[in-house]
């Protein structure tokens, strides 16, 4: 372990931009990065903002306003949400305090459904955050509707900017018809960004819709968070439509943190690369039981779970949605691998496709690509997977040359019937370490696993 250590130590700088920008396209040259530019070319990413206040009702017959100093705070109006927002966003710290729904919100009603909507609890900027939320919200089970956002100007972007901290969490909550539009960067439904956070418990429907600017990096978009570096998401899900530019994922556009029980339904779509229905891309974190459905498609490096990992265990997952992209690294789970653990995982993907003809265009039903140019693959390991046997598998339209096996990128053929057979999941000689664990999966003959917990409230 030592000299693997000393080995990684020893390629840092090498692969130094691989980890600055989080996602690069390969089968480029050398040191090129066709996606991502270099921040000093940006605009706006350093720049710290000022505070900025949501509107409040001044009518006070509509709202009386809260007391934030208490230990434990009872929200129950769109304007005592706003309140809070306009509170830590002139720097109120809110560490060691809890703030819980009373009741649902709707948000859909004046002055936050009009001009650019609403405003995020924290926000800030590329380096951090001078106004971060460090406490605990609970939705305690209710749910905020119409979370409404066109902005232009704000980098991060969602209900909450950036949540910052190990005792920070945001739990128990569901936001219904979601609708933001920005050019990002950093955008999500729940939450723009996580650092060493939790959430927990979390669950949106809706869109998200990041249009390119030529002034900022538009990466880093999620249906809940666009950037979780760092911290836990239990049993959460997004179902909606995500679509951006780079590291766009159907939950976290781009995640150095754990993903556990959840799943996204919908439609991913990433123009340029690092698409993924989970995560756009994994650098650090374990992904574990987790699915995807739907649609996944991007410029390239795209995936049903992750478009891009480097590091860490993506395990017990499943894909069945359409996974298409325009060149290279193309897989029903992983797009590209350069380091880490896939191990029981189950593409059912009726169809994963590149456009490409040339060698560009890798692919495959498990994984798209490993990359070794820096790895020489001796920290890949693919163990134990499975992929559907009638899954179209085309590069340029011309069929794929199937390199199948459990240990293989193209997975061990496995026939419908059986994978709709729930002693498929169960049975421990199907899997290596541990089967399915039927306390977290539903998991009955006819039907694809679902969870028992991790639905909307």
């Amino acid at each position: 372990m030592f000299k693997k250590h000393i080995r990684i130590a020893t390629l840092l700088l090498i692969i130094f931009t691989v980890f600055l920008s989080a996602c690069v396209v390969g089968g480029y040259d050398k040191g090129e990065n066709p996606f991502h530019k270099n921040p000093s070319e940006t605009t706006n990413l350093f720049e710290t903002p000022k505070a900025i206040d949501n509107p409040v009702p001044e009518n006070p017959k509509d709202f009386v306003p809260l007391d934030m100093t208490q230990e434990t705070v009872v929200i129950t109006t769109a304007a005592g949400l706003a309140q809070l927002a306009s509170e830590v966003n002139g720097g109120f710290d809110t560490s060691g305090k809890t703030y819980v729904l009373g009741n649902d919100i709707d948000l859909d009603v004046a002055p936050y459904n009009t001009g650019k909507g609403w405003t995020s609890i924290g926000f800030g900027t590329f380096e951090g955050s001078p106004f971060p939320f460090r406490g605990v919200f609970d939705g305690n089970g209710k749910k905020i509707a119409g979370l409404f956002i066109d902005n232009k100007d704000l980098l991060r972007v969602g209900l909450f900017g950036q949540v910052e901290g190990k005792s920070a969490k945001i739990q128990n909550l569901s936001l219904t018809d979601v609708n933001i539009t920005s050019n990002g960067p950093y955008t999500g439904a729940i939450a723009s960004a996580f650092l060493g956070a939790a959430i927990t418990n979390c669950h949106g429907f809706g869109t998200i819709n990041i249009v390119s600017s030529p002034n900022v990096n538009t990466t880093d978009v999620g249906g809940l968070v666009g950037d979780f570096a760092a911290g836990d998401m239990v049993n959460c899900s997004f179902q909606g439509t995500v679509s951006g530019s780079v590291s766009v994922g159907g939950l976290v556009g781009c995640s150095f943190g754990n993903i556990a029980n959840s799943f996204f339904d919908g439609d991913v779509k990433g123009s340029d690369g690092c698409v993924g229905g989970i995560s756009g891309g994994s650098y650090g974190g374990d992904i574990i039981n987790c699915y995807s459905a739907g649609i996944v498609k991007g410029g390239a490096v795209v995936g049903g779970i992750l478009g891009d990992i480097n590091q860490g265990t993506v395990a017990n997952c499943y894909s069945t949605a359409l996974i298409g992209g325009d060149t290279g690294s193309i897989g029903g789970i992983i797009g590209r691998l350069y380091s880490g653990v896939i191990k029981n995982c189950v593409a059912l993907n009726s169809v994963v496709e590149t456009n490409a003809e040339t060698s560009r265009g890798s692919l495959g039903r498990v994984v798209g690509q490993i990359w070794d140019e820096i790895w020489d693959g001796k920290d890949v390991q693919l163990i134990n997977n499975y992929a559907i046997d009638h899954m179209a598998v085309k590069t340029g339209g011309a069929d794929k040359i199937l390199v199948e096996g459990l240990d293989a990128v193209d997975g061990l053929g496995i026939a419908e019937d059986d994978v709709l057979a729930d002693s498929f999941w169960v049975d421990s000689k199907n899997w290596v370490d541990i089967a399915w664990d039927a306390d977290i999966w539903v998991l009955k003959n006819g039907m694809l696993p679902s969870f028992k917990r991790a639905m909307p409230l």
